[in-house]
């Protein structure tokens, strides 16, 4: 069960405190709300939501060979029909041309409910959107997107940090006030990221294999990486970083060179990112490495510097 009580407690200390207004409090709650519903259509009916692919596109998907072979092992698996009537099908429609599904009706082999019962199971089914990528209706980012909206739901506090209606520091403070160790457990828990079940498997699993908790939990897919680091973000107060696409220009690449050398990188695990002559930025993978940067500000003592994960 999640801890929903915290859960709203904390958007109330945030409306109370001043940090946020009871409308932009709505508003970041309506879109959670939007997510949630939109997570619970088949991904199929998400891509089409999306118009990433037309009505068309998605019925031809249906009738492609291998959806339909799918299907079929699929009817096997759950006793619809025999492995010898599947392979009969196989065998008329290679000739023919004909749709798998309605031939297997046709001949009383399976039932025209169990049929659509199958089409509506594909429809939420990751093969139907690798197969949409494979005959290129969709790119690669579409998968992901699509994919990332039917499993991350994100919290209402992460909403409104994304609409800058919040600051790590506030959100910090906010969770200071009910979670005196700031644990990560506890963060994702009152943020509704997951379910307490999950999180006591998991911190079973910490105890007996003594890795950490953010990589079992990534493991076992109870949270997805972003979800992971928004909640370290506010454990350590430290921003969150996206760095897709990130390109480093060779200017940069000499002058970030000229103040952290690739090996110190490498075994401090930090990432120089930015250089305006004033202000480093760093990326850190593993915020316990946050420390890192005490032995730099040493190092370089003019320059102010500045973490994200």
């Amino acid at each position: 069960m999640e801890d929903k009580t915290a859960h709203l407690e904390i958007e109330d200390f945030l409306m109370a405190e001043g940090f946020v207004s009871s409308e932009e409090m709505a508003e970041a709650r309506g879109i959670r709300k939007t997510h949630i519903e939109q997570s619970k259509k088949q991904l199929g009916f998400i891509l089409l939501g999306q118009k990433k692919i037309t009505q068309e596109q998605l019925k031809k998907l249906l009738f492609l060979q291998e959806m339909q072979w799918q299907m079929g092992k699929r009817a096997v698996e759950k006793g619809m029909l025999s492995q010898e009537q599947l392979e009969e099908g196989q065998r008329q429609v290679k000739q023919s041309g004909h749709s798998l599904s309605r031939f297997l009706v046709k001949k009383g082999y399976l039932s025209d409910m169990d049929r659509k019962k199958l089409v509506y199971e594909q429809l939420d089914t990751l093969f139907l959107v690798k197969l949409a990528v494979k005959h290129r209706l969709i790119q690669e980012g579409d998968l992901e997107s699509v994919l990332k909206l039917k499993h991350y739901k994100k919290s209402t506090c992460e909403i409104l940090y994304e609409q800058n209606r919040v600051t790590l520091s506030e959100l910090n403070l906010a969770f200071r006030r009910f979670s005196r160790d700031l644990k990560l457990g506890q963060i994702l828990l009152q943020q509704a990221l997951i379910h307490e079940a999950d999180l006591e498997k998991a911190l079973a699993l910490q105890s007996a294999a003594h890795k950490a908790l953010g990589k079992i939990l990534l493991e076992n897919k109870w949270v997805a990486l972003d979800q992971l680091y928004f909640a370290l973000s506010i454990q350590y107060n430290t921003p969150f970083q996206k760095l897709d696409g990130y390109i480093y220009y060779e200017k940069q690449k000499i002058e970030l060179r000229s103040i952290i050398g690739q090996r110190y990188a490498c075994e401090h695990q930090i990432l120089p990112l930015f250089w305006n002559g004033d202000n480093l930025t760093l990326a850190v993978s593993n915020p316990a490495r946050i420390w890192s940067m005490q032995d730099l500000k040493s190092r370089h003592p003019s320059i102010q510097m500045t973490c994200v994960l």
